[in-house]
């Protein structure tokens, strides 16, 4: 029964489900530039150094890994991703000590992300809900999609 009543919210206004296109560019553009950081370590399950409360915040394995971050921990990835770790906190931390700061043009990457998530997340608060049930409840997805 509760997944049927979960089914239900996800089929309403389905075709409406989806960020505009630019912001879609967005999230492909920082999640390459994630995958490239030292976040992949701490933020993917199948790695050894994967650690549980790094990926309650968020999975770079999931489609929408970013749909599980708060607003605040949105404004926090931010800082994050721009305040790169010094090269000695890196192979302290990781043992890898080969990461470099980002490019402005990378910065400039992760300052439009975040200001155009969250400004969709205020614009579109039902669009949000699903994309946060979306990773919660995928095989509720797969149920609708006939898959």
């Amino acid at each position: 029964m509760k997944q049927i009543a979960v089914a239900l919210i996800f089929s309403m206004n389905l075709c409406a489900f989806g960020a505009p296109e630019h912001l879609q560019n967005l999230r492909e553009k920082i999640r390459q530039l994630v995958n490239t950081r030292h976040c992949v370590n701490c933020h993917t399950p199948n790695l050894p150094t994967a650690m549980p409360g790094a990926l309650h915040v968020y999975d770079l394995s999931k489609a929408n890994w970013f749909a599980t971050m708060s607003d605040r921990q949105l404004n926090d990835f931010k800082r994050r991703m721009k305040d790169t770790l010094s090269p000695a906190e890196l192979k302290e931390t990781l043992g890898n000590s080969n990461e470099k700061p980002l490019l402005a043009s990378q910065k400039k990457i992760v300052d439009d992300f975040v200001v155009e998530e969250l400004a969709y997340r205020k614009s579109a608060p039902r669009d949000r809900f699903k994309e946060q049930q979306a990773e919660k409840y995928p095989e509720v997805l797969k149920l609708i999609d006939g898959k």
